[in-house]
C-alpha cells in the first residue's frame, strides 16, 4: 500500500497512461524497467496475458540507478509537412529534437500543443527510419467525434506538438508473420522501412487486414518492400483480387505453415486478443508473440 506522503512526494514527476482490461504490464519471469502505481482499479502480482483484472487509470515512473524516480522528458516540436495517405490517414513530419532517438516500432506520448488539446495525449507510433533528420507519424483520423485524430485533420505546418520520450514493447525480433488491422501498422511501418533501407527484409510475411481496399495504407510501398509475402484481406465488401475474410484461427491455420517463429500482431484490441488467443493454441509460443503490452 503506497501511502499519501509518498504519492504526493512523487507527484510531480509521475506518468499518467491507461491500461485496458487484459493489457499486459509484465510478462511471466519478465523484470520491469518501470514501477506501477495503480490509482484505480485491481492488480495481482503482476499483469498476466489473459487475466481479467481491470486498471482504469496508472501512475508511472521510471527509477534511475540511484532510485530517485524521475519522468520522461517532454520535447516541442514543429509541424513541418502533412500529406494524405488514404482518404482518412495522413503523414505528419515533425522536427526530431536534437539527440532525440528510438527503436523502429516504438511509440510516443503525442499532443497538440493549442487550447484544450494541450492535456490531451495520445500514443502516436513512429513511422520514419530512426536515421531521417525528422520525424513521422502515419495517423488514421476519426471525424466522427471531436477527439484528437479529428483536431490534426486541421493542424497546418508551423503547429506545435508535443511528445515524449520513446516507449513500446514492439520490437523486431527476427523473420516472422505480421499480422495488422487497420491503422495497427504502422509499428511495422518503420520496421520494414529500416529492414529495407538494410537489405534485411528477409522472408517476413504480411497479412494486412482492413474493410475496404481504399483504407489499405501505403499498399504500393509494402509491396515493393515485401513483394508476395504481402497479403490483404478485406473483411467489409467483397473485392475483386482481394482475399474475402478476417485474420481468424482457420485462416492462421491454413495460410502458416509453421508456428515456431515470432508473431508480430498490431490492431484494435479485439483484434489483437483474438489473434493471440487463436495463435497461441495453433501452437505458438508466448515469447515468440510480439504485441504492444
Amino acid at each position: 500500500m503506497i501511502s499519501e506522503e509518498l504519492r504526493e512526494k512523487f507527484q510531480q514527476n509521475l506518468k499518467r497512461f491507461m491500461i485496458l482490461k487484459g493489457r499486459v504490464l509484465v510478462d511471466l519471469g519478465q523484470v520491469s524497467s518501470s514501477l506501477y502505481f495503480i490509482e484505480k482499479g485491481v492488480m495481482r502480482t503482476y499483469y498476466l496475458r489473459g487475466s481479467e483484472d481491470e486498471c482504469v487509470s496508472c501512475i508511472k515512473f521510471v527509477p534511475t540507478t540511484s532510485l530517485i524516480p524521475t519522468a520522461m522528458a517532454d520535447y516541442s516540436v514543429k509541424l513541418l509537412a502533412k500529406k494524405p495517405v488514404t482518404h482518412n490517414v495522413n503523414a505528419y513530419t515533425v522536427e526530431k529534437p536534437a539527440g532525440f532517438t528510438y527503436a523502429p516500432g516504438q511509440a510516443t506520448d503525442f499532443s497538440i500543443l493549442k487550447d484544450q488539446w494541450a492535456t490531451e495525449k495520445r500514443p502516436f507510433t513512429f513511422t520514419s527510419l530512426p536515421t531521417a533528420d525528422t520525424l513521422e507519424f502515419t495517423i488514421k483520423s476519426y471525424t466522427d467525434h471531436d477527439g484528437v485524430t479529428n483536431a490534426l485533420t486541421h493542424a497546418q505546418p508551423g503547429d506545435s506538438f508535443e511528445i515524449s520520450d520513446a516507449w513500446g514493447a514492439i520490437e523486431y525480433k527476427g523473420d516472422g508473420v505480421f499480422l495488422a488491422g487497420g491503422a495497427g501498422i504502422t509499428p511495422f511501418l518503420a520496421i520494414f522501412r529500416d529492414l529495407y533501407s538494410k537489405g534485411q527484409v528477409g522472408a517476413n510475411q504480411l497479412f494486412f487486414s482492413n474493410r475496404t481496399p481504399a483504407d489499405i495504407i501505403l499498399k504500393e510501398e509494402l509491396e515493393q518492400i515485401l513483394g508476395d509475402h504481402f497479403f490483404n484481406l478485406i473483411s467489409g465488401e467483397n473485392a475483386e483480387g482481394y482475399y474475402h475474410g478476417r485474420i481468424d484461427k482457420a485462416f492462421l491455420q491454413s495460410h502458416i505453415t509453421h508456428f515456431d517463429q515470432p508473431f508480430y500482431v498490431c490492431g484494435p484490441d479485439a483484434f489483437t486478443e483474438s489473434i493471440l488467443k487463436a495463435l497461441e493454441e495453433l501452437g505458438a509460443k508466448a515469447e515468440a508473440l510480439v504485441f504492444e503490452k
